[in-house]
Formats: structure tokens, C-alpha cells, sequence
């Protein structure tokens, strides 16, 4: 999304703010649980790079549900005041990551009363971030494989496996998608 105003921590949170503000604005009466990924995880508690331009998210609902198109209606309605692309929440990997396995439930970071986000442990990150292979993700490898203390190549693969393995997650189905 080359071209989108950029947020820092900061701004995403006061934007998620709004978000659930609208939310209620929109008759939504449950909160809605979303698992924090992506750029906006990467600003947000790494803090290798103090910008991001989406914040990407796996939605624990059905898209078919009324709620979900209210969702949708307040990301909307928060991007129209204040000057933001329509897609400054992504929920695009949420059918990639449930073919590739279990979705873990996360640890609560922000809770507000009509939406709750919650954050995936670090190691989830690093998988889903080496699984994807974007030479523009290199940056955010490097950082969590410092946090990981992963040092060499033959280090990182012998533990991608691993965690594979520990997060059940199908990695024929990655290998088919590239």
C-alpha cells in the first residue's frame, strides 16, 4: 500500500481507540477479539522500526456474521476521520493463517469494552514472518531473530521446524502458495 500515511505506536492505538469507539457507535453490543500481527505488531512491541502503514490483524469471527460488517463499516469510519486508507486494518491473512493451522489464542494487550486485542508470543511472529519470505520483511527478521537469540542460518532453520511443529502448523501449504 505504497502511498498510505504511516502510524507510529502511538497513533495506533489511538486509532484502534476510535475503532471501538465506532464500534459502539455502530451498535455492536460484544467485544470483538483480534490477534495483532504484522507491521503493527512490529512498532508496537519490538520496536525495531517506529512506522507502519497497516495494522494487520486475524479477526476471531465469521466474516458472514452482521458484527463483522460493522467491523468493517468502523475501520471505514475511523480511516475517513482521520485521513487514513481504508485498509489501515488488514485482516487478509486470517484465511492464509487458519488452512496453515491452529491460531493461537494470544496474551490480552489492549482491552477496550467492545474490542480486545490480543498479542501472539514472539516466536509465532518470527514463523509467520520466515513462512511468508518477503526480502522486505528482512529487517523485521533480524529483530526478532535477535530476540529469539538465533544467530546463524543453520540455527534459524533447525528452530523454523521446531516451532512448526509446536504451533501445528502445515507448512506443505506455504510451500504450494510460492
Amino acid at each position: 500500500m505504497p502511498g498510505q500515511p504511516l502510524m507510529n505506536k502511538d497513533q495506533i492505538i489511538a486509532n484502534l481507540t476510535q475503532l471501538e469507539k465506532e464500534l459502539k457507535a455502530l451498535r455492536v453490543t460484544q467485544p470483538l477479539r483480534l490477534l495483532l500481527l504484522g507491521g503493527g505488531y512490529m512498532v508496537t512491541q519490538i520496536g525495531n522500526r517506529s512506522m507502519t502503514e497497516c495494522v494487520d490483524v486475524y479477526v476471531r469471527m465469521s466474516r458472514q456474521t452482521e458484527d463483522y460488517r460493522r467491523f468493517r463499516a468502523a475501520i471505514h469510519g475511523v480511516a475517513d476521520s482521520v485521513a487514513l486508507n481504508q485498509r489501515w486494518v488488514s485482516d487478509s491473512i486470517g484465511d492464509f493463517l487458519q488452512i496453515l493451522g491452529p491460531v493461537p489464542d494470544g496474551k490480552p494487550w489492549l482491552t477496550l469494552p467492545l474490542l480486545e486485542i490480543f498479542l501472539p508470543e514472539i516466536s509465532y511472529i518470527l514463523v509467520l514472518t520466515l513462512l511468508a519470505n518477503r526480502e522486505s520483511d528482512l529487517g523485521d527478521i533480524k529483530a526478532l531473530c535477535t530476540r529469539c537469540q538465533l544467530k546463524s542460518a543453520a540455527q534459524v532453520e533447525a528452530w523454523l521446524w521446531k516451532q512448526a511443529d509446536i504451533y501445528q502448523l502445515d507448512v506443505q501449504v506455504v510451500r504450494d502458495q510460492q
